[in-house]
């Protein structure tokens, strides 16, 4: 039997259902690769409805080439599947060139972070980054990680994710990798020293491809390598700032990457305080004093400065109190050990600090500086975002250290306060004795 044999209603349902499939098999394609990574057609991992399409697309189009065989003959039958695959290649093809963003030639819009200030951190379905990184670089780690943060990309990081809930750590890590597009590691020596950075790093070469990591060598040593041989394949940086890892981001992704809030600090401007371990010193440029302080409160507790930030759309706002270290027991002087074990000895630290607030915790981070692991947390409380550090310095002249409490509100959406929070780090970190 040919084609010329057909009635005009089995040919229109022939029409139909090649139509059908065709739209359907396109869809499918279109519906998958919207998870790819940035280098061209990479179908990506199947969520619930593109499984469901996934079934009905197969059987649609078997059951177009069966109802072709029964209507005509296999000759039909193998027209309608031509047809078929030369009809969705040419539908994929025009929508990759009309709509490259579908393919991850360049990523899609940036979902919203914290579209709902009430979200919790943590549990969500998807993420565009995930960040692996040593403990003793989060202050980078964490810089580039507010800049993405801050320009509406989903990033999966401990410090923002793990939050106080330690001893889910390696599910929450995997079920990270598994939900990201692309691995951001910050590798050294260092890095690949860390039993818990090499588990990560294997995760991400074995789920994501090292053609879906960035790589960014800070410093550019030799270990990690030896360590990672397919690591070679992976896009890699060696940057000198997080303005250099930041624009890599930007060129390889096509992430649109706002810039940083930004102060002007050319001109130093030095603003000192007294506690109970002497007179000390940090630069305020940027900053407006409110007022100095200088009040002893019990405990050897003294009041130091209070501040706000000069100019901006939004209010930012700070203070200082310093006196002995709240929670000895947390006494991390030196410490070296991996950052699970680093992070059980200093929450008991936080929970001191913020316990009693009755805050809603949305940060757990590092700071190494003065020789001391420095702890600091992020809150939502009373409508505002805050940030608080407790510094650990030795005193000059004394048998125990020094702690400053640094407390800075933001009144704004979690992206702004993103933007914003390098300069709490700059400026907490130029604290000093006089």
């Amino acid at each position: 039997m040919s084609t010329e044999s057909l009635s005009p209603i089995e040919i229109a349902v022939l029409a139909i259902l090649l139509i059908a499939t065709v739209a359907g098999m396109s869809f499918l394609i279109l519906l998958r690769a919207r998870w790819a990574g940035p280098g061209g057609l990479e179908l990506g991992a199947p969520t619930d409805r593109t499984e469901t399409v996934q079934g009905f697309v197969g059987a649609l189009f078997i059951g177009t080439v069966v109802a072709a065989g029964i209507l005509g003959n296999r000759q039909v039958a193998a027209v309608a599947l031509g047809v078929t695959i030369v009809g969705t290649a040419l539908v994929v093809i025009v929508a990759a060139i009309a709509r490259p963003r579908a393919f991850g030639l360049k990523q899609p819009p940036p979902r919203s972070y914290f579209e709902d200030e009430a979200l919790p951190v943590g549990g969500r379905e998807n993420y565009d980054v995930f960040v692996s990184y040593k403990s003793h670089d989060a202050v980078v780690a964490r810089e580039i990680v507010d800049r993405l943060i801050g320009s509406g990309i989903s990033v999966w990081f401990a410090e923002y994710e793990v939050l106080l809930d330690r001893e889910r750590f390696q599910e929450m890590y995997l079920a990270g990798i598994r939900n990201s597009r692309l691995g951001l590691a910050i590798t050294n020596d260092r890095y690949v020293g860390s039993k818990y950075c090499r588990e990560e790093m294997e995760e991400l070469l074995e789920r994501l491809g090292p053609s879906r990591v960035i790589e960014a060598r800070l410093p550019p040593e030799d270990e990690t390598h030896r360590t990672f041989p397919r690591l070679s394949e992976s896009r890699q940086v060696e940057p000198t700032s997080v303005d250099d890892v930041v624009d890599f981001i930007r060129r390889e992704t096509g992430f649109e990457i706002r810039q940083p809030a930004s102060i002007d600090v050319s001109r130093p401007e030095p603003l000192g305080g007294r506690s109970f371990g002497g007179n000390y010193v940090l630069d305020a440029a940027g900053w407006s004093v409110d007022d100095r302080g200088g009040e002893r409160l019990e405990d050897l507790t003294m009041q130091g400065p209070a501040f706000h930030l000069v100019g901006g759309e939004y209010r930012l706002v700070g203070n200082i109190f310093t006196g002995p270290e709240v929670a000895p027991e947390a006494r991390r002087e030196g410490r070296t050990s991996d950052d699970r074990e680093m992070y059980e000895a200093l929450l008991p630290h936080v929970r001191k600090h913020v316990g009693t607030l009755g805050a809603d915790v949305r940060g757990v981070h590092l700071l190494f500086y003065g020789g001391f692991s420095q702890m600091l947390v992020t809150y939502r409380l009373a409508g505002y975002w805050a940030r608080k550090y407790s510094v650990i310095l030795e005193s000059p002249g004394q048998d125990f250290p020094t702690e400053f409490v640094f407390t800075f509100g933001f009144f704004g959406p979690f992206r702004e306060y993103c933007r914003h929070a390098h300069l709490l780090d700059r400026m907490v970190r130029t604290l000093q004795w006089a």
